[in-house]
C-alpha cells in the first residue's frame, strides 16, 4: 500500500516520535510506514534509518530534526533524539 509522503511523515512521529522531513512533494506516493512498534530507544540513529526508513524511501533525500531543530547525527541514539521534542 502507497501513501502520500506527508502521511509516511506523520507516521513515523506518531509512532518513533521522530520528526523525519521528506524532501519531495508532499503528496508523492511511498510505500506506508508498516511498523507497530517503536525502534529501540537503546540503538543509533544509523541503524534506524538504514532499517525502518531506507526500505521505503529508496534514494529520496529526507532529514531527520531534533527537538531544537538541529540535525543529529548518526551515531545518536533514538532515546535522545525523542526526548529532544519533549
Amino acid at each position: 500500500m502507497t501513501v502520500p509522503v506527508w502521511e509516511f511523515e506523520n507516521a513515523v512521529w506518531e509512532l518513533e516520535e521522530i520528526r523525519l522531513v521528506v524532501r519531495a512533494d508532499r503528496f508523492e506516493e511511498v510505500e506506508a510506514y508498516g511498523f507497530v512498534r517503536a525502534y529501540p530507544g537503546n540503538e543509533t540513529l544509523g541503524s534506524f534509518i538504514d532499517t525502518r526508513i531506507r526500505p521505503f524511501l529508496g534514494d529520496k533525500d529526507f532529514a531527520v530534526i531534533g527537538g531544537r531543530g538541529l540535525l543529529p547525527r548518526g551515531l545518536t541514539h533514538v532515546s535522545r533524539i525523542r526526548q529532544s521534542h519533549g
